[in-house]
């Protein structure tokens, strides 16, 4: 398929939550292979969060905790799992075992508009290892259409953008893919995060 160099930004805006008045259906972390998702469902929920597959018999929800004063997204789980987002890429993960990475070297303004290549460094939690890492974006020709709700059959026109990474002096490469709406939002995305975790595949519910 042929791609044109990435010119989209992504413009993310939600309320925030204090984990504590997190409504109990969306406090649980559930081990399952899916957790469907209504849209009387997220008619239900007072605030934005994040349905995280994991592989395949891994399913979280994440509620969005709080947005830091540089418009960092932080989304946390009932035991504490931790995701941090930057206009739709995850520059922190940190599950409940002890396993995830962060981005030490991403600019604070990060957004997909101004990229089409960049390099950053990546620390993984636990073994305290720091690689480099190479990215390149770009914008897929043809959109592609997304279904929003398990309950329904209505789908969004979405764009999609591929992030093409390769890690230096290292085996690992991967490719994270977004989904974005006609308002640069991202509303679904797949991304990896640790050589020894799965790929995330990620759905986020925004309640404004």
């Amino acid at each position: 398929m042929n791609k044109l160099l990435i010119i989209f930004i992504i413009l993310l805006s939600s309320c925030a939550v204090d984990f504590k008045t997190i409504p109990q259906v969306v406090n649980a972390i559930i081990y399952k292979t899916d957790i469907p998702i209504s849209r009387d469902f997220y008619l239900q929920q007072d605030y934005s969060f994040a349905k995280v597959n994991i592989g395949r018999n891994r399913v979280l929800i994440f509620v969005l905790e709080s947005i830091h004063k540089n418009g960092d997204y932080q989304w946390i789980s009932s035991n504490n799992d931790l995701m941090i987002t930057r206009n739709g890429k995850i520059i922190n993960f940190l599950n409940d075992e002890g396993m995830g990475f962060s981005y030490q070297a991403l600019s604070a303004n990060f957004d997909f508009n101004e990229l089409t290549r960049i390099s950053y460094n990546f620390l993984t939690s636990g073994s305290n290892i720091l690689l480099s890492q190479d990215a390149i974006f770009s914008i897929y020709d043809k959109p592609d259409y997304i279904g929003i709700f398990d309950d329904e059959s209505l789908v969004t026109k979405t764009t999609v953008i591929e992030e093409s990474v390769k890690t230096l002096r290292y085996t690992w490469k991967f490719q994270n893919k977004y989904w974005l709406n006609s308002a640069g939002e991202v509303l679904q995305s797949e991304q990896f995060v640790h050589p020894n975790i799965p790929k995330l595949e990620i759905k986020y519910f925004y309640r404004y």
